[in-house]
């Protein structure tokens, strides 16, 4: 199943993003601030890279 949210012209079919999206949006606020934090910094750093190369 494929899912479109907001104004996000994504697709994600891999449906272990999708299980893992939905993991965690069941998650307290707290744990999902501190998931986003990783994963806002791994973005960051690999846009960093991909700058730089």
């Amino acid at each position: 199943m494929d899912y479109l949210v907001g104004n996000s012209s994504v697709i994600v079919t891999d449906k272990k993003i999708l299980e893992r999206i939905e993991a965690i949006a069941d998650m307290p606020q707290d744990n999902q601030n501190q998931i986003f934090s990783v994963i806002d910094a791994l973005i960051r750093d690999y846009n960093a890279k991909k700058a730089y190369a």
